[in-house]
């Protein structure tokens, strides 16, 4: 059926009149618009939806499950727990060939229609959207067709959005769990739906967790502005941050907001409904957490090594550190000049990264607290020298805001090429608490801390043999090609 109704159409229905203002969205079997209803002289605005599906197969069934889901959105909202997040239904009627009902309307929008919004705001409203899937939940209700067209968000003004309220305005997939399974499924929107929606034969999986799915997607188009992919449905997948939504980056840029995006992704955004959170409760938490962390006004300012992208030859002593800094926490890894400790531990970095909220970074430069309170190697987003402050004083009051910061975070401290005795400023760092790995030539007086010395690579061939992979991998690019020439070379010698 394709009888839809475009902007200042005007429909005629009983004692009522509608003219069609926007039209908010199309699915599979409802199209819904933000229309005008004049009714006993009185004018106010309404949304109006009509069943109106593609298949139009058992249509007259069809219709009928439109009109009962319309009554069971005004029962719903006799619970509790829902009335506010559930518009009344004002009217059910037949016109055109067809059912439609009308919503009632506050000032607002749909979560689609909503722009420039900042990160916070989405993922808040993103938290609330959480929050009463959840109330369905615990009241018996799948919501099963959760996508930014189906969710009103309301607004004081155009400017003013309230991210702690939102309304659910299609009920035609709102089913009781209790319901037979044949019943249970009544329509979905494939961009927005969980894999045992789209596919048959899972059908007896949905629970819970597919309203849960849909909430990750959501996240992830409002971060990134696409859909996700198959590839990232993965309990190791990785995301591409440096490729959302420009105005968004200054946040994603940080660890710590990384690993809890990720978190999100990884319980949400699976293919098996056994891999995602069982319930709303700790993705609102994570949420919250969020939320927390983007209002935040001090953080750290990510700065990482750069590195290399052929890094061959290291692999045992990449898993020796990780092994190390379990059990131990703190760990130097000494070596002649030269012979690539810097290198390793950039590398380990660059590695680990996404297992930590914080990696701060510093190349020594004289003595520690000059290194510290160089805010070009670790820049906090709130602190900067004072004029007249001394580095003795700027040392103590940035350690401290560091170690405020980083409370009850995951943290990674690396000092590269130390050169100094320890002494009590090095310890200040250590007692902090952190991963710690401190780079140096010297030698550690023995049984003080963990030692990883970094001796040559011995194992000449094997290295020469991952060189020819790296070569047939990028043979395209001749910069590739010649430095690993070089380093074919060196292994040889």
């Amino acid at each position: 059926m394709e009888n839809l109704l475009n902007t200042g159409s005007v429909l005629k229905a009983e004692n009522r009149e509608y003219r069609i203002i926007d039209i908010i969205g199309r699915g599979a079997n409802t199209a819904a618009y933000i229309a005008e209803c004049m009714h006993d002289s009185l004018t106010n605005k309404c949304i109006l939806k009509q069943y109106a599906p593609h298949d139009t197969d058992n249509f007259e069934h069809g219709k009928q499950l439109f009109i009962e889901a319309a009554k069971q959105q005004n029962k719903i909202r006799q619970l509790s727990a829902l009335t506010n997040q559930t518009p009344p239904v004002c009217h059910i009627f037949e016109a055109d060939g067809t059912a439609f009902s009308d919503v009632a309307i506050y000032n607002g929008t749909t979560l689609d229609k909503l722009k420039d919004l900042s990160l916070q705001q989405y993922i808040g409203i993103c938290l609330t959207i959480a929050k009463t899937a959840g109330y369905y939940h615990k009241s018996g209700f799948l919501c099963l067709d959760l996508k930014p067209e189906n969710i009103f968000v309301l607004q004081n003004s155009p400017d003013d959005t309230i991210t702690q309220l939102v309304e659910f305005i299609d009920f035609d997939s709102v089913h009781d769990t209790d319901e037979n399974a044949e019943h249970k499924f009544y329509s979905y929107t494939r961009d927005w739906a969980a894999p045992e929606q789209t596919n048959p034969y899972s059908s007896s999986n949905i629970s819970a967790a597919t309203d849960i799915y849909t909430i990750g997607e959501i996240v992830f188009f409002l971060l990134f502005g696409r859909h996700s992919t198959d590839s990232e449905h993965r309990g190791f997948s990785e995301y591409p941050f440096d490729e959302c939504k420009r105005e968004f980056r200054k946040y994603v840029m940080r660890l710590d907001v990384r690993s809890m995006f990720s978190e999100l992704f990884r319980n949400t955004l699976r293919s098996s409904t056994a891999n995602r959170f069982d319930n709303t409760e700790p993705l609102v938490k994570l949420l919250e957490k969020l939320i927390y962390e983007l209002s935040r006004k001090d953080y750290i300012i990510p700065r990482l090594p750069a590195v290399s992208p052929i890094f061959v030859g290291r692999e045992n002593e990449m898993k020796r550190i990780s092994e190390s800094l379990a059990d131990n926490r703190v760990l130097f890894i000494t070596g002649i000049g030269g012979i690539g400790k810097s290198t390793l531990v950039r590398n380990f970095i660059n590695r680990q990264k996404t297992n930590y909220d914080v990696i701060a970074y510093l190349e020594y430069a004289g003595d520690i607290k000059s290194t510290f309170t160089d805010d070009l190697q670790l820049q906090i987003s709130t602190v900067t020298r004072h004029d007249g402050e001394s580095v003795d004083e700027y040392f103590t009051r940035k350690l401290s805001c560091f170690r405020s910061i980083c409370e009850n975070k995951k943290v990674l401290f690396v000092i590269d090429n130390y050169a100094d005795m320890l002494n009590k400023d090095v310890q200040k760092i250590i007692d902090s608490g952190y991963d710690t790995i401190i780079v140096t030539r010297r030698q550690l007086p023995k049984n003080s801390f963990a030692v990883m010395n970094i001796d040559a690579m011995t194992k000449c061939r094997e290295l020469i043999e991952e060189i020819d992979r790296i070569n047939n991998q990028y043979r395209e690019h001749g910069v590739f090609r010649e430095v690993n020439e070089e380093i074919r070379e060196a292994a040889e010698i």
